[in-house]
């Protein structure tokens, strides 16, 4: 639209705005999949969920987390 309307000053700010989205983006995940990789060789305080509601949570946040990075998964499975 910024384009259309040769609001070039507006392009610019936001291709820049644009490139620092995606460092920023690849800077989370890369913090992220350390976290990650260092919390898997942790031992967990439980074995597993206990009620249907907990097994229910625990199936929807692995879900959730394939969904939210599915690079992320590829590389560590």
């Amino acid at each position: 639209m910024a384009n259309a309307l040769k609001m070039s000053e507006v392009v610019d700010l936001l291709k820049k705005n644009l490139v620092e989205e995606e460092n920023t983006a690849k800077k989370v995940l890369a913090v992220g999949q350390a976290i990650l990789t260092q919390s898997a060789g942790e031992p967990g305080s439980r074995k597993g969920p206990k009620s249907g509601k907990e097994k229910y949570s625990d199936k929807k946040s692995k879900e959730d987390e394939k969904k939210a990075a599915p690079d992320l998964h590829k590389r560590t499975a």
